[in-house]
């Protein structure tokens, strides 16, 4: 099967090849940056045009080079924070008031993030209370969920359940929460695991 031939929007003619040429796209402080761009050109009449995949291709490569510039997130990190709450896409954007899509164009790199969007994601990033506070602020409860360095998955319940589940769960030295591993006992410091003492020995006479 053969890529269908393009032809020029303007005047029709087949005589379109692509092109890569510099490009500059201007940063919120003023500055512009020059990324490599890809597109179509008609040897014809002169138009230039883009597929739908160099159309994606040219805002992640603007996106990129201003989202380095600007110390902004990268779409992998914002993805791993989606998902150390465990929440689909349409989820994390309801709990964090963002609009429609938002977080799937951060994800897939053709949109960047603006700087206070930024510093929210900073915010909630590994913070599960924060995370739980601005969810409820925007009418979003929430399980709060943290993916430790281990990868073990913690789940942080409310600590009136605590007497209930005493002898199953692990107490965080986080305010106000429990979390049960699925694990033997350990004790956590804002999700990064700390191992347990070893036990003692015991001559046994």
């Amino acid at each position: 099967m053969t890529d269908r031939q393009l032809s020029c929007p303007v005047c029709g003619s087949a005589e379109v090849g692509p092109v890569t040429a510099p490009r500059q796209v201007r940063a919120d402080d003023s500055t512009m940056l020059e990324f490599t761009d890809q597109f179509n050109k008609c040897g014809r009449c002169g138009e230039e045009f883009y597929t739908r995949d160099q159309s994606l291709a040219s805002s992640r490569a603007a996106a990129k080079v201003v989202r380095e510039h600007e110390n902004l997130l990268s779409p992998e990190r914002i993805r791993a924070i989606r998902l150390s709450y465990e929440m689909t896409q349409a989820d994390f954007e309801r709990a964090l008031r963002l609009g429609p899509k938002t977080v799937v164009r951060w994800e897939s790199g053709t949109v960047r993030q603006s700087a206070i969007a930024n510093s929210l994601l900073l915010a909630i990033e590994g913070n599960a209370d924060v995370f739980a506070k601005v969810a409820g602020a925007n009418g979003v409860e929430v399980s709060a969920v943290a993916q430790t360095s281990s990868a073990e998955t913690v789940v942080v319940y409310p600590t009136t359940m605590e007497p209930m589940f005493a002898s199953t769960f692990v107490t965080y030295t986080l305010g106000s929460t429990i979390a049960d591993t699925g694990s033997p006992s350990r004790r956590y410091d804002k999700f990064r695991k700390i191992k347990p003492a070893p036990p003692k020995r015991v001559k046994v006479a």
